[in-house]
């Protein structure tokens, strides 16, 4: 069970880590976009970060690359797409992978 586990995470790290689709746009108009809640979901096995849409938690794959200093309960505005071919040890909601971000407070 555990070599799975190794290798699971091991495929999401390698398969994300390929992707070249971040942008972030600096615009106080972030219509386009999805607003989302971080949150900690350390005390569940195999969670961290989760995202918030709509009452819906997703895990996001690639998080931590367009928000390196992570917080909870911080507001992000989000572009994604759902990663249906992936799986996570998490399973606390579906897998996406954000391809974009606005900052509203930019100018």
């Amino acid at each position: 069970m555990m070599k799975l586990q190794i290798a699971i995470i091991s495929f999401i790290c390698l398969f994300s880590s390929c992707k070249q689709t971040e942008s972030v746009k600096s615009t106080s108009n972030c219509s386009d976009y999805t607003l989302a809640i971080i949150k900690d979901f350390t005390g569940l096995d195999g969670c961290k970060w989760m995202v918030i849409i709509n009452e819906k938690q997703y895990e996001a794959i690639n998080l931590v690359d367009f928000y390196p200093n992570v917080a909870d309960g911080k507001s992000i505005h989000i572009q994604f797409k759902k990663r249906t071919d992936l799986a996570s040890i998490c399973m606390a909601g579906e897998m996406i992978e954000i391809t974009s971000t606005c900052d509203p407070k930019s100018e």
